[in-house]
């Protein structure tokens, strides 16, 4: 899918981190995303994930859903989170997938406040896997106005 490629380098481009952790789209279903990170690049010093990295996993996550979801409506959007909750559920000891999605009724609510160009915040909860095991549970608010 062109647009899962479009997304994926510009999380490379404009988010270097993004590169340094390994992520990859790994699945865009048009109502939900997933995507992974190995452990090698995102290990602390007791051989598990590093806190930071899950968290930043979950950011790109729903960053890249929303984009995903912008760029299918031919929306150009600047996105950023504004403020975010989580909770470190399990240790970390393999490569670690994230997951988001958003109910169509939602999106079909979002979508004219956009084309309006007007900004709007929009709740996103990513949950991370490692081998089927949730280990983290995040909450975010992202910011996403028309560019």
């Amino acid at each position: 899918m062109e647009i899962i490629s479009k997304v994926q380098n510009a999380l490379y481009k404009h988010i270097p981190l993004a590169k340094h952790l390994g992520v990859k789209i790994e699945q865009f279903t048009g109502s939900d995303l997933t995507i992974l990170a190995p452990l090698e690049p995102n290990i602390n010093d007791k051989g598990t994930a590093f806190g930071g990295s899950l968290y930043s996993i979950a950011v790109l996550c729903g960053w890249g859903f929303l984009q995903l979801k912008c760029g299918e409506a031919k929306l150009k959007v600047e996105t950023v989170i504004h403020k975010a909750q989580v909770k470190y559920i399990l240790p970390v000891s393999g490569a670690f997938i994230a997951k988001t999605s958003l109910d169509e009724k939602e999106w079909i609510d979002i979508l004219p406040i956009l084309r309006e160009g007007q900004k709007i915040r929009i709740p996103l909860n990513v949950d991370v896997f490692c081998e089927g095991k949730k280990v983290l549970s995040f909450i975010g608010k992202y910011v996403v106005e028309p560019a």
